[in-house]
């Protein structure tokens, strides 16, 4: 082991994810060597939060003020870091103990140095007990959204993500939630800033990057995602987006033939059950706006 990690948390009016977060960094059998936010807030002061949270030298703590969409600070972030390892966290997210450890023992091992980008296992994943969960990953599997499964993406170009393996696997696509990526690959590949909203930035990143790249989930990196309440956007413009960013990806990601242009078209039959079921009325006109624009 010996990778310098780096994070970089992308925020907006959320102070109080963000000190949760910042506990379970303290906590860390191995802390990262430098942490940098890139904050979209209304008034910050993460470097002094950060900083009696995480004590005076311990972590190198650094704060970007931006009014930016998430591709565009992520992006941010990495060009501040000098590290081995990158590591994107979302700010609603607590890790366990042990998360940069693991990382960086897997990193270093035989096998992780062919590695070019991990993630870590969400330990509150909801379980099949659960009958509205039941309902949701159903409808997610029957209309090809993103879903539990092996690794790899679907027709519709969303994805079906690792969940709860008992080793070490191969994936082609990382949750935007928690992702670590070497040097080399940020060097050559930045996320793509025109994506706004809902923008799904993790898959797009993760296919374009993994036609060249290996990753793996590591069921030992554990973390819950907590998924704050305030959301980064409106819900009107997270409808729309997620209609648009979605397609975009599809045709420029995939060679698109019948089956695949099918399979999309049943995901977006898919999200307006979700929404019709969450009741968010306001919501239904712009999202079947988006649908039905050239």
């Amino acid at each position: 082991m010996g990778h310098k990690i780096g994070v970089v948390v992308v925020t907006r009016n959320r102070e109080d994810d963000v000190k949760r977060l910042l506990g379970s960094i303290k906590l860390q059998k191995r802390l990262p060597e430098s942490i940098v936010f890139v904050d979209s807030s209304d008034s910050s002061r993460l470097d002094v939060i950060s900083q009696s949270i995480l004590g005076e030298g311990k972590v190198q703590i650094a704060s970007i003020v931006r009014k930016c969409n998430l591709p565009a600070g992520r992006n941010l972030g990495a060009a501040e870091l000098h590290t081995d390892l990158i590591t994107y966290l979302d700010d609603d997210v607590v890790l366990e103990p042990d998360y940069f450890w693991v990382v960086d023992e897997f990193m270093s091992s035989e096998v992780g140095l062919g590695v070019g980008g991990v993630e870590g296992e969400t330990i509150n994943y909801p379980t099949y007990k659960d009958l509205r969960w039941d309902f949701r990953i159903g409808i997610n599997l029957l209309f090809f959204l993103s879903a539990p499964g092996k690794g790899n993406f679907r027709h519709s170009g969303m994805a079906r993500h690792v969940v709860r393996s008992k080793f070490p696997v191969r994936t082609e696509v990382l949750s935007g939630s928690n992702m670590t990526f070497r040097r080399e690959v940020l060097e050559k590949f930045r996320f793509d800033e025109d994506l706004h909203g809902r923008s799904h930035e993790d898959l797009d990143f993760s296919r374009r990057v993994s036609r060249e790249f290996v990753f793996y989930h590591l069921p030992n990196a554990r973390l819950a995602h907590l998924e704050a309440p305030r959301a980064r956007e409106s819900s009107v413009v997270a409808a729309e987006s997620g209609v648009r960013n979605p397609r975009t990806l599809l045709h420029r990601n995939f060679e698109v033939d019948g089956k695949m242009m099918l399979a999309f078209r049943m995901s977006l039959v898919g999200q307006l059950i979700h929404l019709l079921v969450a009741r968010r009325v306001d919501d239904i006109k712009p999202f079947l706006r988006a649908v039905f624009e050239a």
